[in-house]
C-alpha cells in the first residue's frame, strides 16, 4: 500500500481507488503539471530484484506504445517504486462496466448501449490483434468509462507483462468466468479474447454469466464441458442474431469462432435486409451443420433454425429441424405449429392436456 500524500515518481498519491489480485489503482496528481490527473496501478505481485528483469519490464512497455486508439486506456508513463513496477494512465472517472452492471438499481443497458460498448472494445481488441497483442485478461472490471461517455480497454499492460514476468503465477492469466477454454490448458490464440467478449455480450444482454458455479472446480467443468443456455431463454427479446452471434463466439473449439473479432461484432449488428444470397446459403449451412455437430442440444438446434428463419422464411429444413427439436423437448404445440406453418408430412404426437393424437399430417 502506497498512503495518501506519498509519492510514486512524480505523482502524489491523493486516494486508493481499486485493488486487484496484481496491483492497487490510486488517483494521483503530477507534482508540476498540476492540472494532471492520472490513474496509477502499482503492481505489487511483479518485485524486479535484478537488472534483467527491470530491462524486460521496459521492453514489454515499448510493445504497449504500439496500442494507441481511442478506446484503449491511454498508457502516459511507466516506471519502478521501490523495486514494484508501475503503469500512469489517463484517469477515467465515469467507473467500469461492472458499476453499470452490479449498479444498485439494476436495470439492464438498452440494446443500442450494448452494441455500442461492445463495438467500442471490439475495436480495441482489433488493433490490438493486429498489433500481435492479445489482451489475456478481458471482463466488466476492465472496461472503463471516460467523460464522455466512450468505453476504454484497459490492462493491457498488466496482461502483457504478467506473460513475461518472472512470477509463477503469471502462467495462467485472467478471470475464470471469462477465459476461454484453452486458456486452461496454458494455451492462448487470437480467438480467446473473442470468447471473452461473448462472455461479457452475453451478460450485458442477459443480466448473467453464461457459466457461474459457487466453487471453482464447478465453474472450471461448466466452461470447458458444457454449452451455455441459449441467452434468449433469459432474455426473449433478443433478435435471433444476436444470439447466434454470442453462441459462436463462445464455442469451445476456437475454430468455430467467428474468423476474428471484427466478424463477431458484424454479426451482432447484422439486419436481413443486408444479406446477400451468398450470406443466406452460409447461414443455412450452418443451421445443417449445427443439428449434424449438436443432435443433443436441442435448444442450440431450436435457436439456429430460428435464427435462419428470421432471415429466410423459405428454408424449409430449418421448419423441420426445430419441430423435430420441438417435438423431442415435448413441446408438442410448438412442434405442431412450426411444421403446419410449412404443410410437411411427418408424423408427430400433439401433447393436448392428458391426451396424445397422432397427426399423419400436419
Amino acid at each position: 500500500m502506497v498512503s495518501n500524500g506519498s509519492y510514486v515518481g512524480n505523482y502524489c498519491i491523493i486516494k486508493d481507488i481499486a485493488s486487484g489480485a496484481f496491483g492497487q489503482v490510486y488517483l494521483a496528481q503530477h507534482a508540476v503539471l498540476t492540472n494532471r490527473t492520472v490513474a496509477i496501478k502499482l503492481l505489487h505481485m511483479i518485485h524486479f530484484s535484478s537488472p534483467q528483469e527491470t530491462a524486460r519490464f521496459f521492453k514489454e512497455a515499448q510493445i504497449l506504445e504500439r496500442l494507441k486508439h481511442p478506446h484503449i486506456l491511454s498508457i502516459i508513463d511507466i516506471g519502478i517504486h521501490e523495486g514494484f513496477p508501475y503503469l500512469v494512465t489517463e484517469y477515467a472517472s465515469n467507473d467500469s462496466l461492472r458499476y453499470y452492471i452490479q449498479r444498485p438499481s439494476p436495470r439492464r443497458l438498452s440494446q443500442e448501449t450494448v452494441l455500442t460498448i461492445l463495438s467500442q472494445i471490439g475495436q480495441a481488441l482489433q488493433h490490438a490483434l493486429q498489433q500481435g497483442i492479445i489482451h489475456r485478461d478481458l471482463k466488466p472490471e476492465n472496461i472503463l468509462f471516460n467523460a464522455e461517455g466512450k468505453a476504454l480497454l484497459a490492462d493491457f499492460g498488466l496482461a502483457t507483462m504478467l506473460a513475461t514476468a518472472s512470477v509463477k503465477e503469471a502462467s495462467i492469466v485472467g478471470t475464470l468466468a471469462y477465459m476461454a477454454p484453452e486458456q486452461f490448458g496454458n494455451t492462448i490464440c487470437k480467438e480467446s479474447d473473442q470468447y471473452a467478449l461473448g462472455c461479457i455480450a452475453y451478460e450485458l444482454f442477459t443480466g448473467r454469466a453464461p457459466f457461474d458455479a459457487t466453487n471453482i472446480a464447478t465453474l472450471v467443468a461448466q466452461c470447458l464441458q458444457e454449452e451455455p443456455i441459449p441467452p434468449r431463454r433469459y432474455n426473449p427479446q433478443l433478435p435471433i442474431n444476436i444470439e447466434a452471434a454470442i453462441l459462436k463466439a463462445l464455442s469451445k473449439d476456437r475454430a468455430k469462432r467467428h474468423s476474428d473479432i471484427a466478424a463477431f461484432i458484424a454479426a451482432l449488428n447484422i439486419s436481413a435486409s443486408t444479406l446477400s444470397d451468398d450470406a443466406r446459403k452460409q447461414w443455412e449451412t450452418e443451421v445443417i451443420g449445427i443439428v449434424l455437430m449438436f443432435p443433443g442440444n436441442k435448444e442450440m438446434i431450436i435457436a439456429a433454425c430460428e435464427r435462419i428463419l428470421q432471415l429466410d422464411t423459405s428454408f424449409g429444413g430449418a421448419y423441420y429441424y426445430k419441430g423435430v427439436a420441438l417435438y423431442d423437448l415435448e413441446r408438442y404445440s410448438e412442434a405442431l405449429a412450426a411444421l403446419r406453418s410449412q404443410h410437411l408430412l411427418i408424423p408427430i404426437i400433439h401433447q393436448a392436456g392428458s391426451t396424445k393424437e397422432m397427426y399423419s399430417s400436419v
